[in-house]
């Protein structure tokens, strides 16, 4: 996938008709993107023996916007995002909840200028009524980007701090991208040290990459090489 050209970026942000997936196409009746972005879109089926990990597939359309929110500085796409994961999560923040984020680094968060999670975070509480809170800071580490769920583990620990005081009631932690669940497990095993009395996780893509996945091992490795987590 190649990112969007500059002509593109500005065409999707001026002309709100245009589908923020292909900026060439006017969107689909009801639906922020087109017809033909929304044959690639693929949310994550149903189970009846578990909650699902995310809305949707980290693969087609919702992986290339990802991409482009994520490395292109795209960050109009915070919002169509959000609103594209609150039609499909099962549950939703209620009014007045806490929303928070899992944190980027402070060099990454230098690098890039902003954390795409607490934009999409933000999106959401705008739509549900929520009220966001950032509440976790992350110290340096390396990227989490191709690897193991063990060597995730380890990278892991320790990671993540309460930076602030957390709110009473229920708080809903939002990822980006779930893989492993490794990243959002450890995120929401500080807030409940740090004082939270309830911790729902919400995840808008979920990067499946076993056997017979659509996304094949080491894809995503390949796409987002050298950059920041």
């Amino acid at each position: 996938m190649a990112p969007q050209s500059p002509a593109k970026k500005i065409l999707g942000l001026f002309f709100r008709d245009l589908c923020p997936g292909c900026s060439e196409r006017s969107h689909a009746p009801g639906s922020r993107l087109c017809s033909w972005c929304l044959a690639r879109v693929y949310p994550v089926p149903f189970r009846t023996d578990a909650p699902r990990p995310a809305a949707f597939l980290h693969y087609g359309v919702m992986r290339e916007m990802m991409i482009r929110l994520k490395y292109s500085g795209e960050r109009h796409l915070g919002a169509v995002l959000a609103e594209m994961a609150v039609g499909e999560w099962e549950t939703l923040p209620a009014h007045g909840e806490t929303v928070t984020c899992v944190p980027c680094s402070r060099r990454t968060l230098r690098k890039r200028g902003y954390n795409q999670v607490n934009l999409i975070a933000r999106n959401v509480c705008r739509l549900t009524g929520g009220r966001f809170a950032d509440l976790l800071t992350r110290a340096p580490g390396p990227s989490q980007v191709g690897l193991t769920a063990m060597e995730r583990r380890r990278n892991l620990s320790g990671v993540f701090r309460v930076s602030s005081g957390v709110p009473p009631g229920r708080v809903w932690l939002l990822d980006d991208v779930r893989a492993t669940g490794e990243t959002i497990a450890h995120a929401r095993l500080a807030l409940l040290e740090g004082g939270a009395s309830e911790v729902v996780c919400l995840a808008v893509n979920f990067r499946e990459t076993r056997a017979g996945s659509m996304l094949r091992p080491g894809e995503e490795e390949r796409e987002t090489a050298g950059r920041e987590d």
